[in-house]
């Protein structure tokens, strides 16, 4: 008994529920030929409307837009608002390093395993993080490519070497950083510019 009563109750669940389904299935069907069928008529009524307004403006001057009044020969003060096309080189300086301590890239690239590119403003990427817990900084060398564990070998070595103490480093091949725990953005852009980059 009690096994047959379960029975039609499960069969008149699963029959809701088939029926609730292709409910909601037709319901969606409506409602999306409803909606492509507004779309429609909405895009007709623009261009009807669109069509009007241009007639009118043809016509007779409107309240529905503003004056507008062409100046010649003023365009170039609309064009220095606009980026730059392509980045403009290096500036050639007499006094290297320049007084802010900037210098440029070498002629030619430097016979390493790896290269460190400089930025859109021809800068060394080599930043500073600062974290909230410990305090804890982290040195980071962005834009490397090529053989990033001889970068960071050669790097930790040079910080060894200069500071007499065990250096903790990361490197990240796929976003194509090292990361090296503590301050040394200084040592580490000083570094760069020796080796040529």
């Amino acid at each position: 008994m009690a096994a047959s009563s379960l029975s039609s109750s499960v069969s008149r669940i699963l029959w809701y529920k088939t029926l609730h389904h292709a409910r909601r299935i037709v319901a969606q069907r409506k409602n999306s030929n409803y909606i492509l069928k507004k779309t429609e008529d909405d895009e007709q009524n623009v261009e009807k409307l669109a069509l009007e307004h241009s007639e009118v403006w043809a016509e007779k001057k409107s309240t529905l837009y503003t004056e507008v009044e062409e100046v010649k020969d003023r365009w170039n003060y609309v064009e220095r608002l606009f980026p730059l096309p392509v980045i403009p080189k290096f500036p050639q300086q007499k006094e290297i390093p320049s007084p802010s301590g900037w210098i440029p890239p070498a002629e030619s690239a430097p016979d390493l395993p790896y290269f460190i590119s400089r930025t859109k403003n021809h800068m060394l990427p080599v930043y500073l993080k600062k974290e909230i817990r410990g305090p804890r900084f982290l040195t980071t060398v962005k834009l490397a490519e090529g053989n990033l564990w001889a970068l960071e070998k050669d790097l930790k070595e040079h910080l060894e070497k200069k500071y007499e103490t065990e250096i903790i480093s990361q490197v990240h091949e796929v976003v194509g950083y090292v990361r090296i725990k503590g301050d040394f953005v200084e040592d580490v852009k000083k570094w760069l510019y020796e080796k040529g980059f």
